[in-house]
This record gives C-alpha cells, sequence and structure tokens, in this order.
C-alpha cells in the first residue's frame, strides 16, 4: 500500500570535439545523473523507511592522434574524473506498523512526531584515472600492436549522522558505510597483438591474437570495525590467445583461452551493516581471484542476418 514510488530524476551529457590539426583533435565530455527523494517501504511494517539521494558525474579529456603516415595508426590519452555520491536517510518509526492505521500513515509520510530515530548516511567517492592506448600499422607487413595503460585512484568520504529526533544534537561518526578516509588504487598495463596466418580468396584469413595484462592494486581503510586497519595490494599476470577464420561467404570459426584476474574492492573487504539489500561482513582475508575461459564457436554474417553459436 505504501510503494513510495515517486521521486525526482535527472541527466545529461556535453559532448565538445574539437580539431586541432589534420592529425589531432581534443575531446571533452561530461556527464551527470541523479536521482532525488527515492523512497524504500518495504519494511514499513517493522518500522524502518528510507529514502535516498544520488548523484554522479564523469568527465573526460582525450586526446586522440591519427597520422596519416606513421607506424602508429591511432594514440589516444585520457584523463578522467569520476564523483559518486550517495545519501541515506533512515528512519525508525513509533507504534506498530505492521497493520493499517495512524502508526503506519505517519511512519509512510515521514511525520517527525512519529519517528524515534533518523540515520543520514552519507558516502561519497572520488576519483582520478588516467588511460593510454596506441595501435600500430602492420609491423614487418604482418604483425599489428595495441597497448596501454590504465591509472586509478579513488578517495573515500563516509559519515554518519545519527540522532534521536527528541535530542538537539546530531553527532558526526567518524564512519558511514564505509571507513571514513578509505583509499583504492589500480594500475595496468596490456599488451594485445594480432598476425594473419593465412589469407587468400578460397581459404578466407585465419588471424592469430595473443594478449597480455598485467595489474597491481591496494587498499587503505582505517578503523574498520571487528578487523581494525586494512592495508593490502595486489599483482597478477594474466595472458589470452586465439584463433579465428573468416570466409567470404560469410562462414567463420573461432576458438580462444582467456584468463581473468580481479582483485578484492572496499565494499568486500570493509563495509559493515544492512547496505538495503543485505547484511554485509567485511572480509579482510579475501585473495585475488583467478579465472581461466575456453571458448569455440561458428559464426555467420549475412546481408540481413549475423549470428554466433559458442
Amino acid at each position: 500500500p505504501w510503494p513510495a514510488s515517486d521521486f525526482t530524476e535527472f541527466n545529461g551529457f556535453l559532448k565538445a570535439d574539437l580539431t586541432l590539426t589534420p592529425t589531432q583533435r581534443l575531446i571533452a565530455f561530461a556527464s551527470f545523473s541523479g536521482i532525488d527523494d527515492a523512497g524504500r517501504t518495504d519494511r514499513l511494517g517493522q518500522g524502518d523507511i528510507r529514502w535516498y539521494d544520488n548523484s554522479m558525474m564523469v568527465t573526460y579529456l582525450r586526446w586522440l592522434y591519427e597520422p596519416a603516415k606513421s607506424w602508429v595508426r591511432t594514440a589516444r590519452v585520457t584523463p578522467h574524473v569520476q564523483y559518486l555520491q550517495e545519501g541515506i536517510d533512515r528512519y525508525t518509526c513509533l507504534g506498530n506498523t505492521s497493520v493499517e492505521g495512524l502508526a503506519r500513515t505517519e511512519c509512510a509520510e515521514r511525520n517527525y512526531d512519529w519517528i524515534t530515530r533518523h540515520r543520514n548516511y552519507s558516502d561519497t567517492i572520488r576519483a582520478i584515472g588516467l588511460t593510454t592506448d596506441v595501435t600500430t600499422r602492420p609491423l614487418l607487413g604482418w604483425l599489428s600492436l595495441s597497448f596501454g595503460a590504465d591509472l586509478r585512484l579513488e578517495h573515500v568520504t563516509s559519515l554518519l549522522e545519527d540522532s534521536k529526533v527528541q535530542e538537539m544534537d546530531s553527532p558526526i561518526e567518524p564512519r558511514g558505510q564505509l571507513s571514513n578516509g578509505s583509499q583504492y588504487g589500480t594500475g595496468a598495463l596490456w599488451v594485445l597483438s594480432k598476425t594473419d596466418l593465412h589469407q587468400s580468396d578460397e581459404g578466407g584469413r585465419l588471424r592469430l591474437h595473443a594478449g597480455a595484462r598485467a595489474t597491481a592494486s591496494g587498499a587503505i581503510a582505517r578503523r574498520v570495525p571487528g578487523i581494525g586497519d586494512v592495508n593490502y595490494d595486489a599483482f597478477g599476470v594474466v595472458g589470452s590467445t586465439g584463433l579465428r577464420w573468416n570466409h567470404r561467404s560469410g562462414f567463420g570459426a573461432f576458438v580462444s583461452l582467456d584468463q581473468g584476474f580481479r582483485a578484492p574492492n572496499l565494499q568486500e573487504t570493509t563495509v559493515l551493516g544492512d547496505t538495503g539489500s543485505k547484511f554485509e561482513v567485511p572480509n579482510a582475508e579475501l585473495l585475488p581471484e583467478y579465472s581461466n575461459a575456453a571458448e569455440v564457436g561458428l559464426s555467420y554474417r549475412g546481408s540481413s542476418v549475423h549470428t554466433t553459436v559458442s
């Protein structure tokens, strides 16, 4: 009876593309989005309601280089900034809200005469990063390369204002859903090579690709409940390789072997509490995850049909 489904959503973006020279461009992009006053009353029967205010902004400035005559086909350098803010107002209400009546109605309407506790969580993540990549023209007549680097640094501000409505003071706690002042960083270097092993009108094209990626990451979080200070780092190297055959008839086939690497994040290692969908418990002993995947398949691309089975 109280879905609290009315909320305000806003979003937009701006993009500018400036030609500096015949071979260089500068691209600026910014996007923003947000949700205001989004209610959640699925626990109204327990006297617990929440309202969310979220906003996000992403912006980058990309330099693009596309020379006409060079071993470099394209080169890109992209610094970027991201801002994410989440605010949660959580209310605890008086009376029996499990059945229809005055207590249930006043709780859903957030009437402060019927609220005994108000908690305001404010979590903000500020991130800066840099992405670079270069793609070459065929080297030695048979080898094409792509290589690059990624860097990202995050800083977390997380506060909790927890107060009883009848009290005048609203103490600011040093920790909201995350540890205030937490930091997370990750960097990677990668390379991907492609070469044609065979190409003819009758036999089609057989292309081999192989790549590797090295990733390092680390995190610092202070005073995690039940754990103390969290300070960890992880490093992993993974590879990939595969073959793809394509024929002018539209038929093709492929096989690939890929490895994956994933380091724990701050959500998994430091969050403690009821985050809305579940109760989360931090685990500072998590180790990086590795994966291996193999895929084989057939494909067909016609004038009006494109299908793949793998």
